[in-house]
């Protein structure tokens, strides 16, 4: 966990863990996609540079590219939240001036939604495509950077 600590966690909201989210014992690594923070521990030990190879490590926690055939355990393995974004309008716009087009007007695609990286570390572009990912053009972003706010 880098230089980061981890936290065995027996407690939720003040009352013992629920069986759901670990009971008795959940291991926490802030930071961490959650499939990577393990529950219902009652012993354990740090094996650094070594991946568990359980079924579901080897098998499903894995980032598949959308041509692959699952299982393939050489895939890497996923240790942070993966992008999260969603279209939540799409409509078209009148003709209007294209940015760095030269002042023509073309018609227009207004797209409006979010991608949340789930790290902390802030969208860096978004790009879309239109014509089923033959090319893709990258759009205005209303927020750069980290726009998160600390919550504990």
């Amino acid at each position: 966990a880098d230089d980061r600590q981890a936290i065995v966690a027996y407690e939720m909201n003040n009352a013992p863990i629920p069986r759901d989210h670990g009971y008795p014992l959940r291991a926490i690594v802030p930071g961490t996609v959650g499939v990577r923070n393990c529950k219902w521990l009652n012993k354990g030990s740090v094996v650094e540079g070594k991946e568990a190879q359980t079924v579901w490590q080897q098998n499903d926690y894995k980032n598949f590219p959308s041509y692959s055939e699952k299982p393939d355990p050489s895939l890497p393995s996923v240790y942070a939240m993966p992008v999260q974004s969603a279209i939540t309008e799409a409509k078209y716009a009148t003709k209007a001036a294209v940015p760095g087009e030269g002042g023509d007007s073309k018609e227009v695609i207004e797209v409006q939604g979010y991608a949340y990286t789930g790290s902390g570390s802030g969208i860096q572009r978004v790009e879309v495509s239109v014509d089923g990912g033959a090319s893709f053009s990258q759009t205005a972003l209303l927020y750069k950077g980290n726009h998160s706010k600390e919550v504990r």
